[in-house]
């Protein structure tokens, strides 16, 4: 199972804006069933979440590694800067301090899916496995 939680949230629960302008709330939860991209230690996950279609590191925002490498839990909450229109890119890397860090997965929430407050679980493409 390589699903894993992401609530893409344009507005509070409680019908109040973000807490920055232009600017949605993402919460990501956990993922299951990542494979260990490392081949001398444990795999060291965290998600990152960036404006699709952007390379600027303004545009990126990320978890803390993760323990666990397997199912890691983040339960980590963020706001991230977007205008009305982009879509969002969700990447799972594992964090490597000799080299660069490695792609464990990639999902992308669509800029409607954004715009409606989109609470569910993406399943993660590229997985390497």
């Amino acid at each position: 199972d390589l699903s894993w939680m992401a609530a893409a949230v344009a507005a509070d629960g409680s019908g109040q804006k973000p807490a920055v302008r232009n600017s949605c709330k993402v919460e990501i939860i956990n993922a299951h069933g990542l494979r260990d991209d490392d081949w001398m230690e444990v795999s060291e996950p965290y998600c990152m979440v960036q404006v699709a279609g952007k390379g600027e590191r303004w545009s990126r925002w990320g978890t803390p590694q993760a323990t666990n490498w397997k199912d890691p839990e983040w339960n980590h909450e963020m706001q991230v800067a977007c205008q009305p229109g982009d879509a969002l890119e969700f990447i799972v890397k594992d964090h490597d301090q000799a080299t660069l860090d490695g792609t464990l997965g990639k999902a992308t929430l669509s800029a409607d899916k954004v715009k409606e407050g989109f609470v569910g679980e993406l399943e993660l493409e590229n997985t390497g496995k």
